[in-house]
């Protein structure tokens, strides 16, 4: 399925397309440089849908994440020189970290960030000058996110319980966030989602000790146990989940800690 949405520039891997003076644009076959125009077509592609997941995960349902190409030219419509060209490469197509952040200035998606890489950067030629390319990025998801937003949870009693809300567009799964939990006093923390019935746990937690989780890829870490917390913790992760019917999560957090509960929502494109 093909979709189309407007925008004039980009950003990637929080680079600004200004950096290198260049707009999205369509060529003219047969003129190229003067007939080179700003304009707001971007094709994404985003196979059947059949389930849930990101590709950095195994077992994906979806036959497909988001994918989608556009063209680029500099604003002056001029040649790229030999140098401007390497640089270009270099900010798209460097495989280091993997899936990079990329948002378009467009006012239907101004506010939904995409983590893709380049696959396909081809030069657009005329007279044999480079004046443009045409560039393909694949994404590790079939949506779409919001920027990440951060729930402050500080706890002043051992227990609290309170409501918190999964927005994803992505409904009938879980969603499960990072966490941030600073210990204020020695405990076994846990945090439940009371709606699923499913507790995570870490026992002997201590003092001052901060603990970083990032459930989307396993990781798990203490300031002052490292990575050996592993073996305190109940290999349950913390998710939220939502339906149609409602958004919200009744959740217990036992062991007094400060908790930072950081989601980026699922957000679907093209609807």
């Amino acid at each position: 399925m093909a979709l189309t949405f407007q925008a004039t520039k980009f950003m990637y891997d929080n680079i600004s397309s200004d950096k290198f003076n260049i707009i999205i644009c369509s060529f003219d076959g047969s003129s190229g440089i003067s007939n080179a125009k700003e304009v707001s077509e971007i094709t994404i592609d985003n196979g059947k849908v059949t389930g849930s997941d990101k590709w950095l995960k195994i077992k994906s349902n979806y036959s497909s994440p988001l994918s989608f190409t556009f063209n680029v030219c500099k604003k002056d419509c001029s040649e790229f020189s030999s140098i401007e060209r390497r640089t270009m490469s270099a900010w798209l197509t460097s495989s280091h970290g993997g899936y990079k952040p990329m948002q378009f200035y467009s006012q239907e998606y101004c506010n939904i960030i995409f983590y893709a890489k380049c696959t396909t950067l081809e030069k657009n030629t005329v007279a044999g000058k480079v004046i443009g390319f045409q560039l393909t990025f694949t994404t590790n998801a079939p949506y779409g996110f919001t920027p990440e937003k951060e729930l402050n949870i500080n706890m002043t009693s051992s227990t609290q319980t309170l409501n918190i809300m999964n927005s994803s567009d992505e409904v009938d799964v879980m969603l499960y966030p990072k966490l941030e939990i600073t210990i204020l006093q020695n405990c076994n923390f846990s945090i439940k989602n009371n709606r699923v019935n499913r507790t995570f746990s870490i026992s002997n937690c201590t003092s001052g000790e901060i603990i970083m989780v990032d459930q989307e890829v396993g990781y798990i870490n203490s300031s002052k146990r490292g990575s050996d917390i592993i073996s305190a913790f109940n290999k349950v992760w913390f998710g939220l989940y939502c339906d149609m019917a409602d958004m919200s999560n009744s959740v217990t957090i036992n062991g007094k800690a400060n908790v930072k509960i950081i989601c980026s929502y699922p957000r679907k494109v093209g609807v």
